[in-house]
């Protein structure tokens, strides 16, 4: 008579199931490791979805809080509803997604084994020790990290002092086959949008890391070469109003768009004629690599540490543009804080501009960059990425 096989139980911990790129990579390894293993999604608030996952679903019911004391008791509430959920669910590995998540990890341990994954360049932030110091605890207190970049991996090791033999580089998977499922909010944008001309497009949080000034600043330099250009800029933020306003500054408000975010923006994102990027820093960049699984050519600014990774096999920093392997890379953008008066432009946004009009202006090169936008992509494809997790999972 054959013996049960034992299924290993693994938990994924991550803040909630919408927002940024930590919460969508959380959810998609969810489903690329369902098939090997027992799911549990645990998050702090399951009141909001946008990202479809596998597994058993667990709400902590403990949403994100403004006050400070209230901040520490939802930190407790998590520690111990997570220890509780490993101890019930018999969990034997746990994962989870950001510093914050990483230390609640730790802390919550039971028998099984912690693995933290560090998703973005901290040394690019505004320096603060008190998160440095959590940096550096996780690093010493988990049994494994995964970083999400072979920049923040470096990153870790110079500044952190992570062990090197406690750390490996994943890069997110990209399945692009839920990019086809239509949202009518975002069906219904797209049958209403104008794609006569070229129609630029971009996502991300509407914050300052992701700089989508800057392409304000390179649609405003373009329009005077290409008449019919157009900017569509998915997501929410703080910095909502005053992008809007610096559009109207630079009077190209005309043929700048912020439609907010929407589920499954790629189903419009599939129809324009490039993704462009203006981080001032990454830990990788998702959205690159969803452009690239949806054929789009991609302009860049080469910033820390994903772009390059992605998009070019060299090493060299941009001085002004390069035609990579899989895009076009500009010359990295300055660190200064955005100030909605300031219409002095800076190099960089006249080397992000020159980028976009060379992918533009020339339908070879636009058309070499569908081909291999498509040939990248199969590089991030979920097989490939869960060979690696299943290494490090044990």
């Amino acid at each position: 008579m054959m013996g049960v096989i034992d299924i290993k139980k693994v938990c994924i911990i991550t803040q909630a199931l919408y927002g940024g790129g930590a919460e969508r990579a959380a959810a998609n390894l969810s489903k690329d490791l369902s098939d090997n293993y027992q799911i549990y999604l645990i998050v702090y608030d399951a009141s909001r979805i946008d990202y479809p996952y596998s597994g058993e679903l667990i709400d902590c019911k403990t949403p994100p809080k403004k006050n400070y004391i209230a901040k520490i008791i939802n930190f407790i509430k998590r520690c111990l509803i997570i220890n509780r959920i490993k101890k019930k669910k018999r969990i034997d590995v746990s994962i989870s997604f950001m510093t914050p998540a990483n230390v609640i990890n730790i802390v919550s341990k039971y028998r099984d084994n912690v693995i933290t994954s560090v998703r973005n360049t901290m040394s690019m932030k505004e320096k603060s020790k008190i998160r440095d110091y959590f940096i550096r605890w996780c690093g010493k207190k988990t049994d494994y990290t995964v970083a999400l970049s072979e920049g923040v991996k470096r990153e870790l090791i110079y500044y952190y002092n992570y062990n090197p033999y406690k750390l490996r580089t994943i890069y997110n998977s990209c399945d692009y086959k839920w990019f086809y499922d239509e949202n009518p909010n975002i069906v219904n944008y797209t049958e209403s949008f104008s794609f006569d001309g070229f129609v630029l497009v971009t996502a991300g949080r509407l914050t300052r890391q992701k700089g989508q000034w800057h392409l304000i600043r390179a649609v405003s330099i373009l329009k005077k070469e290409i008449k019919n250009i157009k900017l569509v800029i998915f997501g929410d933020g703080d910095m909502l109003n005053d992008l809007q306003e610096y559009a109207n500054t630079l009077d190209v408000s005309d043929c700048v768009f912020f439609p907010g975010y929407m589920k499954n923006y790629h189903y419009f994102m599939k129809k324009c004629d490039a993704f462009v990027f203006s981080s001032l820093y990454e830990g990788f960049g998702n959205v690159l690599i969803e452009a690239l699984s949806c054929g789009l050519p991609i302009v860049s600014v080469d910033a820390k540490y994903g772009p390059r990774e992605i998009l070019s096999n060299s090493n060299h920093l941009v001085s002004d543009i390069e035609l990579a392997e899989y895009g076009i890379l500009t010359e990295e953008i300055s660190q200064k804080t955005f100030d909605r008066n300031d219409i002095n432009f800076e190099r960089s946004d006249y080397s992000l501009a020159k980028g976009i009009s060379v992918l533009l202006k020339d339908e070879k090169t636009r058309m070499h960059y569908v081909v291999q936008a498509k040939r990248r992509s199969e590089d991030f494809s979920p097989d490939k990425i869960i060979s690696q997790w299943n290494d490090v999972i044990g």
